[in-house]
């Protein structure tokens, strides 16, 4: 028995292109020549749009996820890093794959709000909703600066908790020029 599995393009007879699944496997005489094919036939064209969609909505996500110069962190639920955007070398000085699997505990200048933090907002029993903080965090060569930080817990379509996303800005700058106007005030 020789197994098949194939997907081809067809044009229907009402004039659409069609998408088709043969799987299944053949047998062969004794003179070697196929004699024999068993196996199914399925109209997959539905499956392939829902596939192409699927494609376009990722390269989508990627494209914005990428072109936010903020950091953007998504993380498991125990805080390690899944995934980080290119913005995230520009605010932290790491690049993606030094960072991936690390927990989000190397960005935070003070562990104890590390913690806090983590309880407050990305524990199991803390609420899936919008939060926007400010804490301090420290980049790769240990400066430390003010981040605001929009965080949310990410849910799957159960509703299931299976990661978090955290988007942070360096705000030295803008503190810096509140501060300033303050003084000539």
């Amino acid at each position: 028995d020789i197994p098949y599995d194939i997907q081809i393009r067809l044009l229907h007879n009402n004039g659409n292109i069609v998408w088709i699944r043969s799987k299944g496997f053949s047998r062969k005489n004794n003179m070697g020549e196929t004699s024999e094919l068993y196996g199914i036939i399925q109209d997959i064209t539905e499956f392939k749009h829902s596939e192409k969609q699927i494609i376009e909505q990722k390269l989508l996500f990627e494209t914005m996820f990428n072109t936010i110069e903020d950091a953007m962190v998504l993380t498991d639920t125990s805080r390690r890093i899944t995934l980080v955007n290119n913005g995230f070398k520009k605010t932290f000085g790491y690049n993606p794959e030094e960072v991936i699997g690390e927990f989000t505990s190397i960005f935070y200048a003070d562990e104890g709000n590390y913690g806090d933090k983590g309880q407050k907002y990305y524990s199991e029993s803390a609420k899936a909703e919008m939060n926007l903080y400010i804490t301090s965090y420290k980049d790769k060569q240990n400066n430390v600066f003010p981040g605001e930080t929009f965080g949310t817990k990410l849910l799957n379509a159960d509703g299931e908790w299976i990661g978090n996303l955290g988007v942070i800005r360096n705000v030295s700058e803008h503190l810096n020029f509140i501060e300033n106007l303050k003084k000539a005030k």
